[in-house]
């Protein structure tokens, strides 16, 4: 009977002089999939598109006269909003009027507030640009006062 000998890669690395290697097993746990990162991405691209329509229907009850106490501040940071495309507008400046935001919370009804409260919440968790979060933040602290 012959003996075995070492496979080749043992060999060349008992020639070298190499220690031998223990496998490191492999995490249980990817780290990121690419299946992640694509639904990542359609979830931000569906969070821009609802935040658009949002202030999209904002601005049409504000020129229709149904505007709710939301949509005169969503209104009212159109007008200083970085990210608007005057091109991508439905309704154009001219036929929207604008209003004092701290006016918007007078006179309305603690469950309007909360309500409120609620709606800026949502355009706190949607909007991704500082400037806008910032406004909304603000208008959460005024709410809040």
């Amino acid at each position: 009977m012959e003996t075995q000998s070492a496979p080749p890669w043992r060999r060349e690395a008992a020639e070298r002089g190499a220690p031998r290697q223990q496998k490191q097993p492999k995490p249980t746990v990817p780290n990121k999939r690419p299946a992640d990162t694509q639904e990542a991405a359609w979830v931000a691209d569906e969070d821009r598109f609802v935040l658009q329509q949002a202030k999209k229907k904002a601005e049409i009850r504000v020129k229709g006269g149904r505007a709710r106490p939301i949509d005169w501040l969503a209104v009212t940071l159109r007008v200083i909003d970085p990210t608007r495309n005057p091109l991508d507008e439905d309704v154009e400046d001219s036929e929207v009027d604008l209003v004092d935001p701290e006016g918007v919370f007078e006179g309305l009804s603690d469950s309007e507030l909360d309500e409120l409260l609620r709606d800026i919440e949502v355009y706190i968790a949607l909007e991704n640009n500082k400037s806008n979060q910032d406004f909304w933040n603000v208008c959460k602290q005024v709410q809040l006062r």
